[in-house]
């Protein structure tokens, strides 16, 4: 089967000096959450493509619009991974617009964590 789908997250160290347009909690890599902001673009070929300003080399495309938002998380996700073995969890926030919209980057320990908390405060 041939895949329409190009997916590139190469980028240097995720948790270096904070960029223009990021909020960070203190703490370490495992116990930070970041704010990505991802801009949406249509080429002239009719293809959809996502970059970032504060991940330069973060590259994805697909097809159509629906197929590029559901592998935004996908490649912010495998980025960490790959870079510093970290699992972690991409969402979009509410704000912006969908072109140009921030995404929380959140280690997988502070969403289990957060997740116990919660457990045991409705008991």
């Amino acid at each position: 089967m041939k895949s329409n789908v190009l997916l590139t997250a190469l980028c240097p160290n995720p948790w270096g000096p904070a960029t223009q347009g990021e909020r960070r909690l203190e703490g370490t890599m495992e116990q930070t959450a970041k704010l990505m902001t991802i801009a949406i673009r249509e080429s002239d070929s009719g293809m959809f493509f996502a970059t970032s300003e504060d991940e330069p080399t973060f590259f994805v495309t697909a097809m159509n619009v629906n197929a590029l938002y559901e592998l935004i998380p996908l490649a912010i996700e495998d980025m960490f991974r790959d870079r510093n073995g970290i699992k972690i969890s991409a969402f979009p926030t509410d704000r912006g617009d969908f072109g140009h919209k921030p995404w929380a980057i959140v280690p997988e320990e502070l969403l289990v964590k957060a997740a116990s908390k919660s457990d045991s405060a409705a008991c």
